[in-house]
């Protein structure tokens, strides 16, 4: 009973302590985005606290330091102290960590991996246990296993000797306090389900389908401004996915109708957009987003917006070898009619390949080159694919999940 009731106590303690949460995705887990602090949270500092470092300390006893910085819409962590956290804990998989303010900027954290589990161990230290007999290549350098990123040999250091032993004699308590966070796991890993879905902390978009009202001023979800843009009146520059165009558009925050509109007519007549179009905005910088735009589709998955010309594949394992088959609509309606070389972009603007477009007299398909694409960008079974036509010999390849929603 008494044991029950210290459990209360130290729960309704932990309740009243400040906290905030990441979920960390690979893509870009040392962005500055990935390493903001909520506004909501750095509220309830000074400006004197957040000028010392912050120490976060694991459940293990490792801990690492980081400075605070600020930049024009908040704080965040500074690079260097999370990459050395990041790696040192082999984090980038879609982890949920919680972090609790202690004292005097101080912090606890707790990392759940993707199937729930707490980490109570070091990810070296778990290695090290489960497989002691060999455990350094002939370089000297820590063998870990398959599903450990990036280990930091210097860790593994620290991690053994007259520490190694401590933690080994209490692997078994840890187990214990496992099981009586389990209740706690569970509800956070259903925070971290929910946050994912909507795009989670870490990737910070939003999507809207284009109306006709919409000419003139874009509205944006209320949930949206909230969690990613200013609270304030703010210039906001649109790029386009191929990165040779951008607009500057004015954004005007609101309580119940947030949105675009200096700048934003413009966009929509030279993107073009039309009626029914699918609009997804990445935040890329504070003040600058990404627009990508799946245009309407018929049932065979080709564009049925006259404004853009473009087609929609979905990959199959045979279309990730030598070719890909090209839709017999798309070809009839945008495709040139004789075989030559394509230009194809990724959307960042960073990559591009040159593949080879035949022209047969019952199909077409790309063909030499196009494996280089699947490998580089990459491209797996069932991804959608759409190509979008910017010049004659020239697309913008956008990969994307295809989601299949289940009843049962």
């Amino acid at each position: 009973m008494a044991s029950s009731n210290n459990d209360f106590v130290r729960s309704q303690e932990e309740r009243k302590r400040k906290s905030f949460f990441k979920v960390l995705q690979r893509v870009d887990i040392f962005s500055e985005n990935t390493r903001a602090l909520p506004h909501d949270f750095v509220r309830n500092f000074s400006d004197d606290e957040l000028s010392h470092k912050m120490k976060i300390k694991g459940q293990w006893g490792s801990s690492w330091e980081l400075q605070i910085s600020k930049n024009p819409r908040f704080y965040y962590m500074e690079k260097s102290g999370w990459e050395k956290f990041v790696k040192d804990n082999a984090l980038g998989d879609n982890e949920f960590l919680s972090f609790t303010h202690k004292r005097k900027m101080s912090f606890d954290v707790n990392i759940f991996k993707q199937d729930g589990k707490e980490m109570l161990l070091p990810p070296q230290s778990r290695t090290y246990l489960a497989s002691s007999s060999r455990v350094k290549t002939e370089q000297g350098e820590v063998m870990v296993s398959s599903d450990l990123r990036d280990p930091d040999p210097r860790t593994q250091a620290e991690s053994n000797g007259g520490g190694q032993y401590k933690r080994k004699l209490n692997f078994e308590k840890k187990k214990d306090e496992e099981s009586k966070r389990s209740k706690r796991t569970e509800k956070m890993v259903n925070v971290y389900k929910d946050s994912a879905d909507a795009s989670s902390s870490s990737v910070k978009e939003f999507t809207v389908i284009f109306q006709k009202s919409y000419l003139r001023l874009q509205a944006i979800p209320t949930s949206a401004a909230k969690d990613y843009l200013p609270d304030k009146k703010t210039k906001f520059k649109i790029h386009h996915p191929n990165g040779k165009k951008s607009w500057i558009i004015v954004y005007a925050p609101h309580e119940t109708k947030p949105r675009f509109y200096g700048g934003w007519p413009k966009l929509v007549k030279e993107y073009p957009i039309t009626v029914g179009d699918k609009c997804k905005f990445t935040l890329i910088k504070p003040d600058e987003l990404v627009l990508v735009v799946n245009v309407r589709r018929d049932s065979a998955g080709v564009s049925s917006s006259s404004s853009v010309n473009g087609f929609t594949k979905i990959i199959h394992q045979t279309h990730l070898r030598n070719q890909l088959r090209i839709p017999d609509s798309a070809v009839k309606d945008h495709m040139p009619k004789e075989s030559m070389k394509f230009k194809i972009h990724h959307p960042d603007g960073k990559k591009s390949w040159i593949v080879n477009y035949c022209a047969y007299e019952k199909y077409s398909c790309f063909y030499g080159g196009w494996d280089n694409v699947v490998k580089e960008y990459p491209i797996v079974a069932e991804d959608k694919c759409t190509f979008t036509l910017i010049k004659p010999d020239e697309l913008v390849l956008v990969v994307s999940k295809v989601i299949y929603s289940c009843q049962g």
